[in-house]
């Protein structure tokens, strides 16, 4: 999948408290239970309820330490556990922000409940979801449900499966017969792999990825963390994500390969942020980047934390070739019920710039179909299916309906 308009949620929590202070584990009387998601640009929404709210949708993040309340539009109702300020930061150019820790909250997840949930609330989140994913998700949560449980992951069939560790051991080992495990060491509970990724003659033979269901690009890599890979010579400036206190800004081009284990993908797409963005993350020195949800969609997922396994068993997705945005959009859903996605901008040289869109132009149509609620991702995938496919779009400019027509093609 390419990135027309790609986001990474990765956050790093700065003194809010220490990592020994790790509340109770879920309580289910169920075995094992399963939860239906929503996919959007390689994320994994599922509905969360926390204490007697509203249910929330959430992004699975495997790369937050942390449960964090990003926005409350939408919500009827939300209640938290009284708390403190505090101060955080993460990646982006921007400075700490103000937020709210709570303590000792009710978050329940499927048939499971945890009676003493620690979470984050950004006060003024600079990060408006809706418009990034055109539906309405309010946060993330990782550690906080991957640690209690074996988690399946089916990007096939849009299921998450959580499993009690001894009943999936004794009674559903099968499951994993065909998947190859991979070991994972935590940093700041958050879960890394090693991989190979070469590129030309350069090779990092044990790089140390950050295994993140919440990035939805393929690799990003960190080129300050090992100068054997430079940043290819073909290559676009993007704002690659935003981390909650700004942008993050880096170049996309793509490496030859990257390995895991056995399995191998050549040319994935792979992002090389700027120093200045990811300043803290970073700081793990032994970090070389991270795998996204382009490369795990790839793949039938089970998470053990417990027992620091990752498993892997290849889907029909495994074989798909690694593409960018092929028309030079990044879209937004500025109010979601109206039927028309903004252009908030255009790659320079672009397929889409040199057929005389402009940034503002409100797209009605694409192709013939009408722009729906929840619409967004599915225009994404649109827009890095295949080099050469035709696009026609309706749209509105200063009152004015307009038509622009262009054919998808590689940014380099």
């Amino acid at each position: 999948m390419g990135n027309g308009l790609k986001f990474f949620y990765a956050f790093a929590i700065l003194g809010i408290f220490s990592y020994s202070q790790i509340t109770s584990d879920f309580q289910s009387d169920k075995n094992c239970f399963t939860v239906t998601f929503t996919e959007i640009n390689n994320l994994i929404i599922f509905p969360v309820v926390l204490n007697e709210s509203t249910a929330m949708n959430m992004i699975l993040d495997s790369g937050s330490p942390f449960t964090l309340i990003l926005e409350t539009a939408g919500l009827d109702e939300l209640t938290i556990k009284k708390g403190k300020n505090i101060t955080i930061g993460g990646l982006g150019h921007g400075y700490t922000i103000e937020a709210y820790d709570s303590r000792f909250n009710h978050l329940k997840v499927g048939k499971a409940l945890k009676e003493d949930t620690n979470l984050i609330l950004i006060i003024d989140s600079p990060i408006n979801l809706q418009k990034f994913l055109g539906m309405p998700v309010h946060g993330v949560v990782g550690y906080d449900v991957l640690k209690d449980f074996v988690v399946e992951i089916n990007y096939i069939s849009k299921k998450l499966k959580f499993y009690k560790h001894d009943y999936f051991y004794t009674k559903k080992k099968r499951k994993i017969r065909k998947h190859d495990s991979f070991p994972l060491t935590f940093h700041e509970r958050k879960p890394y792999i090693q991989a190979k990724v070469g590129y030309k003659s350069y090779h990092a033979e044990a790089a140390n990825l950050l295994v993140d269901t919440g990035g939805w690009d393929a690799v990003w890599w960190f080129e300050q963390s090992e100068p054997h890979i430079p940043l290819p010579a073909r290559n676009y400036q993007d704002t690659l994500g935003y981390g909650i206190n700004g942008p993050i800004t880096g170049h996309r081009s793509k490496t030859d390969y990257i390995e895991l284990g056995e399995y191998k993908f050549n040319r994935p797409t792979t992002s090389f942020p700027d120093s200045a963005s990811i300043a803290y993350a970073i700081s793990h020195k032994s970090r070389n980047g991270s795998i996204g949800g382009e490369i795990l969609k790839r793949f039938n997922v089970v998470f053990d934390y417990k027992n620091q396994l990752l498993y892997l068993r290849p889907n029909i997705n495994f074989k798909n070739a690694f593409h960018y945005d092929m028309s030079g959009l990044k879209l937004e859903k500025p109010f979601i019920p109206l039927p028309f996605l903004e252009i908030v901008s255009i790659r320079p040289n672009s397929p889409a710039y040199h057929s005389g869109l402009k940034k503002g132009d409100l797209l009605v149509s694409i192709n013939g179909d009408d722009i729906k609620q929840g619409e967004l991702g599915k225009v994404n995938k649109l827009f890095s299916s295949k080099p050469g496919k035709k696009i026609t779009v309706s749209l509105l400019r200063d009152g004015q309906k307009l038509s622009k027509s262009f054919y998808l093609a590689e940014p380099f």
